[in-house]
Formats: C-alpha cells, sequence, structure tokens
C-alpha cells in the first residue's frame, strides 16, 4: 500500500499446490483505490480465486457503490506462473485497466 500517486502496480502470481477451501472461496490479488475516503468512487483489483470444488481461476473485480461485480478469467492448474498488472489508462488518468499476461481485459474504471 502507498499514498501516493501510482502508475499501478504488477506481480506474477501462482499457486503451487491447489488450495483446500472448505467454504465459499480465497484470493489472493493486487489492486488500486480507495474506498474510505469521501468522493472517491471504488477499487479494482486482478489475482487468483480458488473455490471449493479445486478449480482456480484468474480474475478481477470493481468495488462500486458498496458492492463487488467480479469478472472470472480462465481456469488455472498448480504451478502456472500469470502476470497481472492494474494500470492507468494512456489516454485517461483517471481511468484503470486490468492486464493478464500483458492482454487487456475490457475493463476501463473510474476509481478516483
Amino acid at each position: 500500500m502507498t499514498p501516493k500517486a501510482t502508475a499501478g502496480v504488477r506481480a506474477v502470481i501462482t499457486a503451487p499446490v491447489a488450495p483446500q477451501v472448505e467454504s465459499g472461496d480465497v484470493s489472493g490479488w493486487i489492486g488500486v483505490g480507495r474506498t474510505s475516503v469521501p468522493g472517491k468512487l471504488g477499487v479494482l483489483r486482478v489475482g487468483l480465486l480458488a473455490q471449493t470444488d479445486g478449480t482456480m481461476q484468474l480474475y478481477y473485480e470493481v468495488r462500486r457503490n458498496g458492492g463487488w461485480v467480479r469478472s472470472l478469467g480462465p481456469q488455472v492448474q498448480p504451478g502456472e506462473r500469470h502476470l497481472v498488472k492494474v494500470v492507468r489508462s494512456r489516454k485517461n488518468a483517471k481511468r484503470w485497466r486490468v492486464l493478464i499476461d500483458d492482454t487487456a481485459e475490457r475493463v476501463a474504471v473510474r476509481v478516483f
């Protein structure tokens, strides 16, 4: 976490083994945004999601107006490595994009 403005965040994510999830889901993610500051619009994050059936998927989600909207990507296997990024839009500095393995997902969200 940084209190300073940034052009984005990135990480290589992997799960060496499939997590054992008893209920709900578990995730590891990176993201940008602020929700506790008046006038700020939300949060955008991208990561790896594991579910009770043993599947793992790449995903991104946006929090707006107190609720989360999640988009699921491809399933991944234990040991797979993926580069995930949340970066400022080149056209509009108030918008952000999600990239998974350097492929832009269809998301351009104003979070600040």
